[in-house]
């Protein structure tokens, strides 16, 4: 547990700022672990692409788990560049997070203030109780 890390995230949440966190790729329960544990991180879990072809989504297997987890986004099979600009894919949340980090600032930019952020943030948190 990272009381720092956690007071850090406290205090941006506390000022408007949303601190996006992967949720961790053990398959265990976030409340457990730290920051994914406090409700003021914006937690994200990874999906797979197994249900695409009948137009759902649904959790990765190595996703954690847990009633704070604010959203989930792509972290199977991602298509990335290695650090010699070699084409690969490689899974996990720390690839998912970006996703939803870069929904937000889009919004930032588009809407000129950080507003826009509690708003979606909200947003995401009514709808993170459905079925991914």
């Amino acid at each position: 547990i990272s009381t720092s890390l956690e007071t850090s995230i406290i205090a941006a949440h506390n000022k408007g700022i949303v601190v996006v966190v992967a949720a961790g790729n053990d398959s265990c329960n976030t409340a457990n672990y730290s920051p994914t544990r406090i409700s003021q991180a914006f937690v994200v879990g990874a999906t797979n692409n197994q249900l695409i072809s009948s137009g759902k989504d649904a959790k990765a297997s190595f996703s954690r788990t847990g009633s704070n987890i604010s959203a989930f986004a792509p972290g199977e099979s991602v298509a990335l560049l290695n650090f010699n600009g070699t084409s690969v894919t490689n899974n996990g949340t720390s690839f998912s997070a970006p996703y939803i980090a870069g929904i937000f600032a889009v919004a930032c930019q588009a809407a000129g203030t950080y507003v826009i952020l509690r708003q979606m943030q909200q947003r995401f948190m009514m709808h993170s109780g459905t079925q991914v």
